[in-house]
């Protein structure tokens, strides 16, 4: 019996400095895991901050370009405006030219 206790003894003295060299290399590869996933998290932070900032941007051109082409609605409609005027001055000053060159005959006419 004592053989028996001896052994198992010996087995357990053997047993503890495996564990504790187990225990070391989990604990190592935990902090290993810990480490990269602060990392991936740090990448994935960054990623969104850049999202976040592109959307804002996005956003600021979005409404710029809201904003131009309201501009260009305004200017589209103020080139009408001018091209209406400019026909109708059209229209008078040729209406006026042939009153002018109907009195013309008309006081030649008379002489």
């Amino acid at each position: 019996a004592s053989l028996g206790a001896s052994l198992d003894q010996s087995a357990s003295v053997v047993a503890q400095p495996i564990r504790t060299q187990l225990l070391e290399e989990i604990l190592k590869e935990n902090r290993s895991v810990r480490q990269q996933l602060d990392a991936k998290r740090a990448d994935v932070v960054a990623a969104l901050q850049a999202q976040q900032q592109t959307e804002r941007m996005l956003r600021d051109a979005m409404e710029q370009r809201q904003s131009l082409y309201g501009e260009v609605r305004l200017l589209q409609h103020r080139i009408q405006e001018l091209e209406a005027n400019a026909g109708e001055e059209k229209r008078q000053r040729q209406e006026a030219q042939q009153k002018c060159e109907l009195a013309e005959r008309h006081s030649r006419e008379c002489e």
